[in-house]
């Protein structure tokens, strides 16, 4: 039996018209990106285990893109961020 070494981040944009990206960082780099469901649901999967930032870009002019920093992944685990909340401008 394979071991899993990967987990998952999941959370919640707001308000849901900021038509966010979500990215997983490391250091420099960027390990994956999703654009949030209609819903402001997200979930990214497959990320090794690790400490990582995770920034949310608006796709909405209106509203401040935003960092989360120190997000523990775990495997065979779900990292839930809860609900963002990007400022408007």
């Amino acid at each position: 039996m394979p071991v899993q070494i990967s987990g998952t981040i999941s959370g919640k944009i707001y308000p849901m018209d900021a038509e966010a990206l979500v990215s997983v960082v490391y250091g420099n780099d960027i390990i994956n990106t999703i654009e949030e469901s209609s819903t402001g649901y997200f979930k990214l999967m497959d990320v090794v285990q690790g400490n990582y930032s995770v920034v949310v870009s608006s796709g909405n002019l209106a509203y401040n893109d935003t960092t989360i920093t120190n997000v523990n992944v775990t495997a065979a685990h779900n990292t839930d961020l809860g609900i963002i909340t990007l400022s408007h401008k």
